[in-house]
C-alpha cells in the first residue's frame, strides 16, 4: 500500500513536470512555493510524529487502566458478596425470628 502510494505520487510529480514543460513554465518561477512547502513540512512532520507517538502512548495507558479497572471491579464484587454473606450470617437469628414467629 505504501509503495503504491509513493509510486502514484511519483507519477503525478513526473506528469506535472511534463505538463509545466509543455506549457512553457519554468520551475524557478515556483521557488517560493517550494520554500513555503519545505518550511511547512519542517514544522509539520515533527508535530505529526509527536501526535502519532502521543496517540500510541494514550492508547497503551488507557488499556492499562481498563485492565486494572476490571480487576478492581471483580475484587469489589467479591468483597460485596462477602460482606453481604457476613451480614446475613451475623443477623441470622434476627431473620429467623421475623420470618418464623
Amino acid at each position: 500500500n505504501a509503495v503504491t502510494t509513493i509510486f502514484q505520487y511519483a507519477v503525478i510529480a513526473i506528469g506535472a513536470a511534463i505538463a509545466f514543460h509543455t506549457i512553457g513554465l519554468d520551475w524557478s518561477q515556483f521557488g517560493w512555493i517550494a520554500a513555503a512547502l519545505s518550511v511547512g513540512l519542517g514544522f509539520g512532520l515533527p508535530l505529526l510524529a509527536l501526535s502519532l507517538l502521543a496517540g500510541a502512548a494514550q492508547r497503551w495507558i488507557t488499556r492499562q487502566f481498563v485492565r486494572r479497572a476490571r480487576l478492581i471491579n471483580v475484587a469489589s464484587g467479591v468483597l460485596l458478596v462477602a460482606a453481604g454473606a457476613l451480614d446475613l450470617a451475623g443477623n441470622w437469628d434476627l431473620i429467623q425470628s421475623i420470618l418464623l414467629p
